[in-house]
């Protein structure tokens, strides 16, 4: 036992080691977050481990989740003064869940949980010239990565896995490589005071790429760990008054942290919160200390709960120095729990019921 923590002490240093050293990152694409949700928190987003988009930046989720889930996230860059095109970005997640195994016994009594993730960037059209400044042509530099991910859990332990191939392209030259994602979480949902708080930690793009031409850039090997608390509002409200203001137990509220650490860049600290309010609307803010090309961030969300499963659309507004606002835009859809014993669907004590708790197991 004292020689496996010792290894895995061991490669966290490591790999904290290889994060703090200094140098170009290739396939910066991986590191912006297209997910409005988390967008809007400031990218707080190591521990908020309650819908599809978590496995880009934790992938534990899947091995905490008991839904099935897809979402759809679009971002656009400004353009630029010297005529390039604005850059979008366009990312796809999804979750399938498995139910307990019949009679399972063992640490994992669940087959795990098993996700895809894509993440599309281009950069608009650039223009191709030779000894003139008029174009002979053009082209449209563009990223790619494509992921698998798996999940499974013991108890209120949760560990995740995401391999990813990623290809990129500019002009005639292109670059490929391989990569993997490691996440772990622990809920506490089955200690009294401490329902609610999730905590969890990635280290995110280990990996490898080609060179373009004959030089290659390391790919943005990056370490997170937050934590996040759910709570109700109206708890929160007993304490200052004894009147009922809410009149439901539908108004919540998420506070998460997260300390960032990637490659060439030094740390940061992510804050964000989001409000629910009638079981309908979401309003979210957030902040990133330390980092100097944005700070506060905002966007809401709408939500709306069927018979068929759970639509929810977000929308963040995230403010950057260098290349101006930008907005992002997220399209979810959640549906068919299935029976897992010991998974949590909401982060929030047992006496939540939402529409999506009542929904029809397949």
């Amino acid at each position: 036992m004292k020689l496996r923590m010792q290894l895995t002490v061991l490669f966290i240093l490591i790999c904290l080691g290889s994060i703090y050293a200094a140098g170009t990152n290739g396939a910066e694409f991986l590191t912006i977050n297209t997910d409005a949700r988390m967008s809007a928190m400031g990218n707080a987003s190591a521990a908020v481990l309650d819908d599809v988009d978590s496995l880009f930046w934790n992938p534990a989720f899947a091995g905490l989740t008991d839904h099935r889930e897809v979402s759809l996230s679009s971002m656009k860059l400004n353009g630029f003064e010297d005529g390039v095109g604005g850059s979008k970005l366009i990312s796809f997640g999804g979750i399938y869940s498995l139910p307990d195994r019949p009679g399972g016994v063992g640490p994992f009594k669940s087959y795990g949980n098993f996700g895809v993730t894509f993440l599309y960037a281009d950069y608009g059209k650039v223009p191709v010239t030779t000894i003139t400044p008029d174009a002979v042509d053009s082209f449209t530099p563009y990223n790619v990565a494509a992921g698998l991910s798996y999940g499974n859990r013991i108890k209120q332990h949760a560990f995740g896995i995401n391999l990813k191939y990623i290809h990129q392209s500019i002009y005639t030259y292109s670059s490929s490589g391989m990569s993997a994602d490691l996440g772990y979480a622990y809920e506490f949902n089955k200690h009294k005071k401490l329902k609610g708080l999730t905590m969890g930690a990635s280290i995110l793009h280990l990996g490898f790429q080609s060179p373009f031409i004959e030089v290659s850039d390391p790919l943005p090997l990056s370490f997170k760990m937050g934590a996040a608390y759910k709570f109700f509002l109206q708890d929160v409200a007993k304490i200052f008054t004894k009147k009922k203001i809410f009149k439901s137990i539908d108004e919540d509220a998420l506070l998460s942290i997260d300390f960032t650490l990637q490659q060439g860049y030094g740390p940061t600290i992510n804050l964000g919160q989001e409000f629910r309010f009638f079981d309908l609307v979401y309003l979210r803010t957030g902040v990133e200390i330390l980092e100097t090309n944005r700070a506060f961030t905002a966007g809401f969300g709408v939500m709306y709960n069927s018979k068929s499963g759970r639509y929810q659309v977000d929308f963040a507004w995230v403010p950057q120095r260098l290349l101006g606002d930008n907005f992002r835009v997220t399209f979810n859809y959640m549906w068919a729990r299935t029976l897992r014993s010991g998974a949590i669907n909401t982060n929030l004590p047992k006496k939540t019921l939402t529409p999506i708790d009542s929904l029809d197991l397949e």
